[in-house]
């Protein structure tokens, strides 16, 4: 079984790009030299600015896997080694992250019963409540 390395590299538009290989100096040379990835070809220069050594390359594929999922912020932590903040980094930020947020103070129970019931209701369901009331949804 060979080593694997999973490696993020940091593009010339400031952007990561994460991959896994066999041969890391290899395979960074290659993306330097635009016979890597397409992506890395475009957005020329490349730095190496992470690596991780695992014992088998499937591992390393599955942790690249892992980590091309995440955001800009959350990489950016790894790479700093804010390990601690990687929970706060990867927090959804979106709208539906807040839409869907609980809070659980007191003072906001009505607000929460609410927001359950919206959510529970069938979009459809409603959509056509809310117009029959002259109501925006």
């Amino acid at each position: 079984m060979s080593k694997g390395y999973m490696y993020i590299l940091e593009c010339g538009n400031n952007k990561y790009y994460t991959g896994s290989t066999k041969d890391l100096t290899l395979r960074v040379w290659e993306h330097q030299n635009q016979l890597g990835a397409n992506y890395t070809k475009k957005y020329q220069p490349v730095k190496l600015v992470y690596f991780e050594e695992f014992s088998r390359i499937e591992e390393a594929f599955y942790r690249e896997k892992q980590i091309q999922g995440w955001s800009h912020s959350k990489k950016k932590g790894l790479i700093n080694k804010n390990s601690e903040k990687l929970h706060e980094l990867a927090e959804c930020k979106n709208e539906s992250h807040f839409r869907n947020k609980v809070v659980s103070t007191p003072l906001n129970d009505r607000v929460n019963r609410l927001l359950k019931e919206i959510q529970s209701c069938p979009q459809s369901s409603f959509t056509e409540r809310s117009r029959s009331e002259g109501a925006g949804v």
